[in-house]
């Protein structure tokens, strides 16, 4: 993603395209073609609102529909807390190129709890992205709708809130299959504990079929 924002061409911030202005409340506010990113009075009530939505005791993971100036998304990450993740979808390159060179938001997002997805229908992208976070998305994940973003990414938060709901699916059954293996393989090894222990190791077999072919398993 850093990589494809380096190369991405910013909104030029200037007449009807990207316009950004201080909010009343010391926020930074922005406008995009004419609609309004974010609260240009109450940008921080705003962002604390929406993060409300989301109870972190239910859930372990929020998805969010909208970058936006971002305020939100890390209202919400402070939220959820230490042991949780946020994955959010933003399809313009452009406005999250230009939001990251205006606004801060470098120390929560290296805390590596936040995902941010630019193509709402690639799964497997997606999977590859929340590597790690198996048992927070399998806890329950609340999809959260950024008002100001709601009309920009219409079709595209419809579709990325089916493949957020594919994922959670797949990772479940993962972590499920997972947890009713564990005995198993707990039990395998303690079984094999005394042989690991008293058995002899390999070292006594380097080089006593030297220049011959074989096959080794184990």
């Amino acid at each position: 993603l850093a990589e494809r924002l380096r190369h991405a061409q910013p909104h030029p911030a200037s007449g009807e395209a990207l316009v950004f202005e201080p909010g009343a409340d010391g926020l930074l506010s922005a406008t995009l073609g004419g609609r309004r990113l974010s609260s240009a009075r109450r940008g921080r009530e705003e962002a604390r609102r929406l993060a409300e939505g989301v109870d972190p005791s239910e859930v372990a993971s929020a998805c969010v529909i909208g970058f936006g100036l971002g305020h939100h998304v890390r209202a919400l990450h402070e939220r959820m807390g230490t042991k949780s993740c946020v994955i959010c979808l933003e399809t313009d390159l452009g406005l999250l190129r230009a939001v990251l060179e205006r606004v801060d938001h470098s120390a929560w997002l290296a805390l590596g709890r936040c995902v941010i997805a630019t193509d709402p229908e690639d799964a497997a992208g997606l999977t590859r992205q929340l590597k790690g976070l198996d048992g927070l998305l399998a806890i329950g994940v609340k999809i959260v709708e950024h008002p100001a973003s709601k009309a920009r990414l219409a079709e595209a938060g419809t579709a990325f809130g089916r493949t957020v709901s594919e994922v959670v699916r797949c990772t479940r059954t993962h972590v499920v299959t997972t947890l009713v293996h564990a005995p198993v393989t707990l039990r395998n090894m303690l079984m094999n504990a005394d042989r690991y222990a008293t058995s002899a190791g390999i070292t006594a077999l380097k080089d006593a079929c030297k220049g011959s072919p074989a096959v080794t398993v184990a």
